[in-house]
């Protein structure tokens, strides 16, 4: 990277490692835990996900219990590691999470009835341990605080998804999450300056996803994405809004290789006057299916820095 607010910049780096635990423990209730280790955080390892699968506790119904990423958006519940990219699109990593949106709780799970070649899946769940980060010095912006929830918070997510034809499909999403947050928006600091930034505002998430995919021959397919995040925040009669986008293509034309495009644009919470931009190339060669090396160029702008480039090797 040419970016001198970039500290990890020119480094090879282990960013995390993980432990996946799974299996069944009783009919029709399985267990699911990942231990996740990073250096780069200077922490002990620690629990990314704990939770039980109960799978038809009632007709066409899933419940889930432990810690969990949330089904808010179409990736949040994907590891990294599973990604189409090296890094979060901005949007996904400034409003909602760095990784992903993650709480303890429960989630029940629903398929509606739909139409032939149609599918329909509604998630509602109410959680705790929401991680709200504390405020940044707006002036020396690198990322936003995610959601923001501080502790409790629920989400409710769409899944509507219909066949086009033998080879394509279309899937569309609307997501929703709602609780108590830290503020992060410009009252924080100028119209209530009498109050701590750590007083508690009621933020709201809202998602909307489409994404196309149409298979060719072999293991040829086209995926293309595009996603929105609206971030409102609201405290003691004032309102902040922090929007953010992405788009993205990928192309696989056999087993072994893939080339992506990704367009994303954020404003940050705690300062909606400033916003990141940037694109990137992705080109993916997958030897087997644990073992891939990819390839990323961006380029963009952020507060502080009109121009810069990156270069990830993954």
């Amino acid at each position: 990277s040419d970016d001198p607010g970039d500290g990890d910049r020119n480094r090879l780096r282990l960013a995390e490692a993980e432990l996946g635990i799974q299996g069944y423990v009783y009919p029709q209730v399985k267990a699911d835990a990942f231990i996740a280790m990073s250096p780069l955080e200077d922490a002990a390892a620690q629990v990314e996900e704990a939770y039980l699968t109960y799978l038809s506790p009632a007709p066409n119904c899933t419940l889930y219990v432990g810690r969990k990423h949330v089904p808010f958006g179409r990736t949040n519940l994907l590891h990294n590691h599973s990604w189409l990219y090296t890094r979060s699109p901005l949007a996904l990593r400034n409003l909602v999470g760095e990784e992903s949106l993650s709480g303890e709780g429960l989630n029940v799970s629903w398929l509606l009835p739909a139409p032939a070649n149609c599918f329909a899946q509604l998630d509602i769940g109410a959680w705790a341990g929401g991680e709200a980060e504390p405020l940044e010095d707006p002036a020396q912006l690198t990322s936003g605080p995610g959601a923001g929830f501080n502790d409790r918070f629920y989400t409710s997510r769409l899944w509507l998804s219909r066949a086009w034809g033998a080879n394509a499909e279309l899937e569309l999403g609307g997501s929703y999450a709602w609780g108590d947050s830290l503020i992060y928006g410009p009252h924080a600091t100028s119209a209530h300056d009498d109050e701590e930034a750590s007083d508690t505002g009621r933020a709201r998430l809202t998602g909307l996803d489409l994404t196309y995919r149409r298979y060719g021959e072999g293991t040829q397919r086209l995926l293309l994405r595009g996603e929105g995040v609206w971030r409102r925040e609201s405290f003691y009669g004032d309102a902040s809004t922090a929007r953010g986008y992405y788009l993205f293509a990928n192309c696989r034309r056999d087993k072994y290789a893939s080339w992506g495009a990704l367009w994303d644009w954020s404003e940050f919470p705690q300062a909606p006057d400033a916003h990141e931009s940037a694109f990137s190339l992705i080109y993916t060669r997958q030897f087997s299916e644990q073992y891939l090396i990819r390839l990323q160029g961006t380029n963009g702008s952020r507060p502080g820095q009109d121009r810069y480039n990156e270069l990830w090797l993954q």
